[in-house]
């Protein structure tokens, strides 16, 4: 923890885990959080999204930008779980984590 100008205690930034464990943003979890991206970029080009089309009494558009929403939030989690592994392994707790007692406190 750095104090800053208001006398506040500030967390350090990660850098201290980054530098033990490598690099964080390796390309197969870019590759993994581009997908929803890519799906959401090709929406216009898909045949449901120029046709009035109702699923489940839904506009299929609407339908499909929420299942984008769910993917994003499970392969970002996915990601997160792959950047948690990486930093237990090497045998360090990540300031934010250390700064409260672990993840379980």
């Amino acid at each position: 923890m750095t104090s800053s100008i208001s006398g506040a205690e500030t967390p350090d930034t990660p850098t201290g885990a980054i530098r033990v464990t490598g690099r964080i943003a390796t390309p197969a979890r870019v590759a993994v959080a581009g997908i929803p991206v890519l799906l959401i970029l090709i929406t216009p080009f898909l045949p449901f999204a120029a046709t009035p089309t109702l699923w489940w009494g839904v506009p299929a558009v609407l339908v499909w930008m929420a299942f984008n929403v769910v993917l994003t939030v499970a392969l970002l989690n996915v990601v997160d779980a792959g950047i948690r592994r990486q930093v237990r392994e090497h045998g360090e707790s990540t300031p934010a984590e250390s700064a409260i007692g672990g993840e379980h406190a």
